[in-house]
């Protein structure tokens, strides 16, 4: 059985060896020279949606600040609803502006399982405790 190495840009098998990929003609070393965030990055475009989701699993316990612009791309627009909501919880470890907007948008206007996250995400960044043990946010994304 011979190794086969699959290209990053459009997941064509490729034999040991190739210097190109057969069909998008990439330079195979290249990807295969890539840090391993920016490969997991690159398998945020799997096709199969197992490796996206491990993916973004990954990334989420990195917390490379690279994973936030394809995460975000993923929260709103991935076609599988668990991708999506696997890319939420990457956005969720991440506290800035521009992710609770985010969050608020994906809370809005996600998948289903990425509103809840995107809800769990956004309650977790801004529970206040009150003197009745009540969270300021409890109602977010009812």
């Amino acid at each position: 059985m011979s190794l086969t190495l699959f290209c990053a840009d459009c997941w064509a098998d490729n034999p040991a060896g190739a210097e190109r990929c057969r069909r998008c003609g990439a330079v195979l070393a290249l990807q295969r020279a890539a840090d391993y965030v920016e490969k997991l990055i690159r398998a945020l475009d799997h096709p199969e949606s197992a490796t996206p989701v491990r993916s973004t699993t990954i990334l989420g316990k990195i917390g490379d600040p690279r994973a936030i612009g394809p995460s975000s791309r993923l929260a709103l627009d991935a076609p599988d609803p668990y991708i999506a909501e696997a890319a939420v919880l990457v956005l969720g470890n991440f506290e800035s502006e521009r992710v609770t907007v985010l969050l608020r948008m994906v809370q809005r206007r996600g998948a289903a399982p990425a509103r809840r996250a995107a809800g769990a995400a956004l309650r977790a960044r801004t529970h206040v405790h009150t003197p009745n043990g009540q969270g300021a946010s409890d109602d977010l994304d009812r």
